[in-house]
């Protein structure tokens, strides 16, 4: 913000706004570091705490069916951001207004990481079964 000396005050109303807008995106950056760190950790209740909720979706739409959402088709909502589920929420206000109120915190988050994880085992397995298969020279 820079002062200009021939407005009154220095000031114009649009430098107020501006630091305004400028400090609720760095609270907004802040918390969704957060957030992701949090999740990252496996902490995802509190994960979901510190998500705002910003986007999301009705898990019983067509959103729902064109993501392969595993609860397509149930009545709540998703979050896009931590990916929790909300069974009583009907749109974006309730999940932020209430945060308490998930679910599923991360839920999406958490079925991605079980589905690596199964993912690495079976490429274990195979490796494994080819090497039964070739010996330790990997020839057959």
């Amino acid at each position: 913000m820079t002062r200009d000396p021939e407005l009154p005050n220095g000031y114009q109303d649009a430098d107020f706004e501006m630091r305004e807008l400028y400090a609720a995106g760095a609270r907004s950056s802040r918390a969704d570091k957060r957030m992701r760190a949090l999740r990252a950790a496996g902490d995802y209740p509190a994960a979901a705490r510190a998500c705002s909720h910003s986007a999301g979706y009705s898990t019983d739409g067509a959103a729902a069916e064109h993501l392969n959402d595993p609860r397509a088709g149930q009545p709540g909502m998703r979050c896009e951001t931590c990916g929790s589920y909300f069974v009583d929420a009907r749109n974006l206000y309730d999940m932020r207004d209430d945060p308490e109120s998930v679910t599923a915190p991360c839920e999406l988050h958490a079925l991605k990481i079980e589905a690596e994880i199964a993912a690495a085992e079976d490429r274990i397995e195979a490796g494994q079964a080819r090497w039964s298969e070739t010996g330790s020279t990997g020839r057959r």
